[in-house]
């Protein structure tokens, strides 16, 4: 928040020593949703004394595109030009807010410079995301893997989300899908198990997740490309290098039919040196100077940084800022060092302005007006100008509260100079962001003060920023003979399409009113709002009203301008297209001679991607009333680019531009064409014409080759080496795949492995499959702990040996066919069967899905016996072993002699089980004949026949 506020506002050159003012001739906090195309107008004006060409540069967030190209342009001196910058915001910007400069510097002086600054809000879209979290991008065949995804219901009311994964090969996912009740902002896990299936050669999977919430019509959908190998190698890097880039160029340039031009080599880089990433080094040597012989030449440049966790250190050619009362930025040749040591921070620099810095003695080709008033004694005493040396301490006086001392000393046109300030900054309640500067400065421009003040606040629905600034006219820091005073607001609701914005600047230069300089009051007031529709389109009505006089008391313009603004914009992403244009209605009037007259301004811009190979933007820009001056020309600005991908490794870049003022009218014309090479090194060609009043035609060709600069060994990388064999023949076993963490590695012929760059640590190193012979058993167990350390070269072994075996059946034996029922009777008690009985049984069958238990009393092993009764395990160590079944698994019927056997096992032996189940033969006893006849003899014996003795069973006797 606190660094948004410093970055927010322009910040416009000093006024009197040759400066451009450089500041937005709009609003500078833009709101743009991802997609859109933001414009903005910024208002040049040259206050160097003399006409002078000037180059813009336009920095954005990286990956943002920008769509107009910056050209050098002439300015008249004292003369008002407006810039038109334009570029997109991309689709995948995150939500919050940017900076964006546009600086501009004169082409022979680069000191002389400037530059404004606008803030863009990238508005949220709401939508339903399903992000791919995390996802090996390579398995093992026949191995499950886990995707890990995230569901975020980024709307504002509740969502109920169905998901499922999809394979294309059709490996089995679990869970194949489910429903999820979201809240608003809430993100959800979600974990699929992806299990792969081996087909013996190198394929590659797409694994879909799809979340839909079927009821608002929305889906989102994330895939991830998995290559799926039986076996793979990978490692960590175990050097430390910079990725720099070498670069050869040749240009040239054809004016007038006189030929320039030269040879230019350049080596850039920057990186981290150590495995933390907290010190990192960057480095640009570029030379010789090439901007004098092309327009696409640049300029000599040197630097060395050096980036630490308490010292930064930099030498060469930067830009030197220390802070915004004393210096924001100055570009130049020299050294700076800052130290921190919480909660202090000292930093340090003395510079030279490369291309200012010029011997007076050498000062001749300086015409009489360009002299700066330097005198004699100033040329003989001190022979070099435009140094500056800097001291700046800081300290923390709370989480949120920072308080700085400032001393600048300068040594250019104006003698030597010092300036002093006071610096704080910090937050207050509210998520209010405050900054204050004050300082003083003295010397041979003589003393002045100067004060800075800014308060804003960023991040809820209202965000604001409240700006001033004073310099007395003696006052030798960034500011100079000026006063600003300016707020800038933008207010909209979370989720409500409406939103305002405004702002109010008061700038005043040459305070005194020296006649010998413009003294001139600009007032710029803007109120605006907005509305966007779901379907991302939106439409804006500005009010807008701007003064501008002259405060000389020979006044040369004194006037005023109320204009209304309609903008709209909107995109279809079905199409890939983007548009935004404007309209703008206003009417001038000067009061010098009270003559009126109407203006009018349209924009257009817009952005369309037809294919994945083509990319097409172009701009068109009329402004019937194109200066701050009383003229009222008309300026006719139009421009369109392609870029082209003519294949995977060849693109072209075409651009146009024209420019038509009165009855000027430039032309640029540009092309550029890449190709990458197969060893990663790419040529590149680039041709420029152009047919302005600086007609030319210029070329550069350059070779660019990526280079890894080694800087050292990383102290957390090691090697693992080993061997996979049989202890007993000393053969290794070729292709078996061993796994440590998520590395995976394959035996060579031999049975050698390597783990050739693994991150130190703790690992557990397995044998997760490949061709090891069934049967063989390691002697060292598995998994086996690794702790790893650098320079860890002992071999690690795994030796095995060929393991036990135990087989066996589980046979069921029945009566044979031939023997009838009635035979298995016998006479007499129940009995034992005896051996011919169990001799009566034969083998008829093996046992299916009978549980079979093998255990040496430590490890327990278990196996269901097959269709035949049949059950083997392999690879048992040597020793006592115990195997039984369960004999829930067994007929009903039938009974089991044994349930368990023990075996004794040898390094490689086998021992054959086989459990007896035999089927229960039915004895039937014959019971004892009846004794009737005794019943008859003693009717006492049966009630029933003694009719006498039983009154109830005699009815006839009642």
């Amino acid at each position: 928040m606190l660094l948004a506020a410093v970055l927010l506002a322009p910040a416009p050159a000093a006024a009197r020593d040759g400066g451009v003012t450089v500041m937005p001739a709009d609003v500078s906090l833009l709101r743009k949703a991802p997609r859109e195309i933001a414009t903005s107008v910024i208002r040049v004006t040259n206050r160097t004394g003399a006409a002078a060409t000037f180059q813009g540069e336009l920095s954005l967030p990286a990956g943002w595109r920008p769509i107009t190209p910056d050209f050098p342009f002439p300015v008249a001196a004292g003369e008002t030009v407006l810039r038109l910058i334009s570029f997109m915001v991309p689709a995948e910007t995150p939500a919050g807010d940017y900076r964006v400069r546009y600086r501009v510097e004169q082409r022979d002086r680069p000191a002389v410079s400037g530059t404004a600054s606008l803030s863009v809000r990238v508005l949220p879209v709401w939508k339903l995301q399903a992000d791919l979290r995390s996802a090996p991008d390579l398995v093992i065949a026949g191995e499950a893997y886990e995707a890990v995804y995230n569901i975020i219901n980024a709307g504002n009311a509740p969502l109920q989300v169905a998901y499922r994964g999809d394979s294309r090969r059709g490996y089995r996912i679990s869970p194949a899908g489910g429903v999820l009740d979201l809240d608003p902002g809430e993100a959800r896990e979600v974990v699929l198990t992806v299990t792969t299936e081996d087909d013996g050669e190198p394929l590659r999977d797409t694994l879909t997740f799809t979340a839909e919430a079927t009821a608002e019509g929305l889906a989102s959908e994330a895939s991830k490309s998995i290559e799926v190998v039986p076996r793979v190698s990978a490692g960590e890097n175990p050097e430390i290098s910079i990725d720099t880039v070498f670069t050869q160029s040749a240009g040239a340039r054809l004016r007038d039919g006189e030929y320039s031009g030269g040879l230019q080599l350049s080596w850039s880089g920057a990186g981290a040196i150590d495995d933390t990433g907290e010190r990192r080094v960057a480095f640009m040597l570029r030379g010789p100077d090439m901007i004098e012989e092309t327009i696409l030449g640049q300029r000599e440049e040197f630097r060395v940084q050096y980036d630490g966790p308490n010292v930064d250190l930099a030498l060469g050619d930067l830009t030197y800022a220390l802070s915004p009362l004393t210096e924001q930025g100055r570009w130049g040749r020299g050294g700076l060092i800052r130290w921190r040591n919480a909660p202090f921070t000292v930093m340090a620099y003395h510079m030279r302005e490369a291309f200012s810095s010029t011997r007076y003695d050498d000062a001749v080709w300086l015409e009489d007006e360009q002299a700066w008033g330097a005198d004699d004694s100033l040329r003989r005493e001190d022979r070099w100008w435009g140094d500056e040396t800097a001291v700046g301490l800081d300290f923390d006086l709370a989480s949120s509260w920072r308080a700085g001392i400032n001393l600048l000393h300068k040594h250019d046109t104006d003698g030597r100079n010092d300036v002093l300030s006071l610096r704080g900054l910090g937050e207050l309640p509210g998520g209010l962001a405050l900054e204050l500067e004050a300082g003083a400065g003295s010397g041979d421009a003589g003393s002045g003060k100067g004060v800075f003040a800014r308060l804003s606040k960023f991040g809820d629905e209202l965000r604001y920023a409240l700006k001033f600034y004073h310099a007395d006219p003696d006052f030798k820091g960034y500011y100079r003979d000026q006063r600003h005073v300016g707020i800038d607001f933008d207010y909209g609701r979370a989720g409500s399409p409406w939103s305002y914005r405004g702002y109010l600047r008061r700038d005043r230069y040459n305070l005194d009113r020296d006649p010998a300089y413009p003294a001139t009051l600009d007032e710029d007031l803007l109120l605006g709002v907005s509305y966007r529709w779901p379907s991302e389109a939106r439409l804006g009505l500005d009010l807008r009203h701007r003064e501008r006089r002259d405060l000389r008391a020979d006044s040369q313009f004194d006037a005023d301008k109320t204009s209304v603004r309609l903008n709209a914009g909107g995109s279809v992403e079905s199409l890939d297209l983007s548009v935004q244009g404007s309209v703008e209605i206003g009417r001038r009037r000067s009061r010098l001679d009270d003559e009126r007259f109407n203006t009018v301004e349209y924009r257009l811009a817009g952005t369309w991607r037809p294919s994945r190979r083509l990319f097409v933007g172009g701009h068109l820009h009329y402004d019937g009333d194109a200066t701050s001056s009383a003229s009222r020309d008309t300026r006719i600005t139009a421009g369109l680019g392609a870029q082209m991908l003519l294949s995977d490794r060849l693109s072209l870049s075409l651009d146009g531009q024209t420019d038509v003022l009165s009855e000027r009218r430039r032309t640029l014309l540009n092309a550029q064409l890449r190709l990458e090479r197969n060893n990663g090194h790419w040529i590149q060609l680039a041709a420029r014409h152009d047919t302005g009043p600086y007609s030319d035609t210029n070329a550069m060709l350059s070779y660019s080759m990526p280079i890894k600069l080694p800087v050292g060994r990383r102290s957390d990388v090691a090697t693992l080496r080993g061997r996979v064999f049989d202890a007993n023949a000393t053969r290794g076993f070729p292709n078996v795949v061993l796994k440590l963490g998520k590395l995976v590695a394959v035996t060579d012929a031999s049975g050698y492995f390597s783990f050739p760059s693994v991150k130190v640590g703790r690992y557990e190193l397995a044998v997760v499959g490949g061709s090891l012979p069934a049967g063989m058993i390691s002697l060292v167990e598995l998994p086996v702990a690794v702790d790893l350390r650098r320079d860890s070269e002992r071999p690690l072994d795994l030796p095995h040996i060929r393991g036990a075996r135990i087989g066996g059946r589980v046979q069921l034996y029945e009566p044979p066919g031939t023997l009838l029922p009635s035979q298995t009777f016998r006479r007499g008690a129940r009995s034992s069967p005896t051996a011919a009985d169990s001799g009566d049984l034969l083998p008829s069958r093996g046992l299916a899905r009978v549980v079979v238990v093998v255990t040496d009393g430590e490890t327990r092993y278990r196996r269901m016996t097959d269709a035949a009764g049949d059950f083997e395990l392999l690879g048992l160590t040597p020793g006592a072993w115990s195997v039984s079944i369960e004999t829930d698994g067994i007929p009903a019927d039938a009974t089991i002699e044994e349930s368990s056997r023990d075996v004794d096992l040898e390094a490689g032996g086998s021992a054959q089980v086989e459990f007896r189940v035999e089927r229960k033969i039915r004895r039937m006893r014959m019971l004892e004949p009846l004794k009737l006849a005794e019943a008859a003899v003693n009717p006492a014996a049966n009630p029933a026949a003694n009719p006498a003795a039983n009154p109830a069973a005699n009815p006839a006797a009642n």
